[in-house]
């Protein structure tokens, strides 16, 4: 978000006002809202996390849970037989 003045941004601006000198293609300097470079590097961060433990619960837990459940599924029917017999 851009701003004209300096104290206008600080009022409204959550993270911190940079001065630049094109802001949205305007040809005058204007104060610039941004959050830190850390802030920035720790979110991309944890949106990386949050994807790889997304796709490891899709990739290794998925196939696990199913294999469990078609052992479940094969105990039972031999139980089954095993009472008929």
């Amino acid at each position: 978000m851009c701003y004209d003045d300096e104290e206008i941004c600080m009022k409204e601006c959550f993270f911190t006002c940079h001065p630049t000198d094109h802001c949205n293609d305007s040809l005058s300097p204007k104060v610039a809202c941004f959050p830190h470079l850390s802030l920035i590097v720790l979110l991309t961060f944890a949106f990386i996390l949050f994807v790889v433990c997304c796709c490891c619960c899709i990739c290794i837990v998925g196939p696990i849970l199913l294999c469990y459940k078609s052992l479940q599924k094969w105990q039972r029917k031999r139980r089954n037989r095993r009472m008929f017999v």
